[in-house]
């Protein structure tokens, strides 16, 4: 045989096997990404921090759907937002986390103003409508601002409405003298977070309950 032809026949057949494996090898890749693909997984994931309490609009204000390897998909985890529904978060949700059934509840519906913290505050009998107020009145609360300038006036705020969570009458003292105080109140107000800072930094509260004919 013709050394050229030899050589001519050598390199198909080479190039033949070059040919088989590059098929191979993408029919490899191939499979590969398509079962990649199918491995992956529908997902709900926290964007910014979440804190605990908060409703459903803020929930998905703070997470989106996204998609993660089946293996990575942690127990539990919501694979789409509509799932959240009316729920609350039972705890706080960070960035990056995958957003699980464990972390939501179902709402309360105590009546209170959505987003609301209770706060305590200890109050002399008339501060606190005489020692009339209880659980589950609104209440109207007047807070005084004393300015460090004491050339300047103080300033007030009045919230209106506020919710009464609780009542609690303090033990009774006797002062040096040994008269008997007037018996103090700790009231638990349901405010917003805005309010709870003005309740924390007055230096007067006082309590007006609504009288009801």
């Amino acid at each position: 045989m013709n050394r050229h032809r030899v050589i001519g026949v050598s390199a198909a057949v080479v190039l033949a096997g070059l040919g088989a494996a590059g098929v191979l090898s993408w029919a490899s890749n191939t499979k590969s990404s398509a079962e990649d693909q199918q491995a992956q997984t529908a997902v709900v994931i926290v964007d910014k921090h979440v804190p605990k309490g908060a409703d459903a609009a803020t929930i998905l204000a703070g997470t989106h759907e996204g998609t993660v390897a089946r293996k990575t998909l942690a127990e539990g985890a919501l694979t789409s937002e509509s799932q959240v529904g009316t729920q609350v978060a039972s705890a706080d949700l960070y960035p990056g986390d995958q957003l699980v059934k464990d972390r939501l509840a179902v709402a309360a519906d105590n009546g209170l103003p959505a987003g609301a913290v209770e706060y305590g505050v200890k109050l002399e009998a008339e501060a606190a409508v005489g020692g009339l107020v209880k659980a589950d009145d609104k209440v109207d609360v007047f807070l005084t601002f004393k300015p460090k300038d004491t050339t300047q006036p103080n300033t007030y705020a009045t919230l209106a409405s506020v919710p009464v969570t609780n009542v609690l009458t303090a033990a009774t003292t006797t002062d040096a003298n040994g008269a008997v105080k007037s018996p103090q109140y700790v009231v638990t107000l349901a405010v917003t977070a805005d309010q709870s800072a003005q309740v924390v930094q007055a230096d007067t509260v006082w309590l007006a309950r609504p009288v009801v004919k």
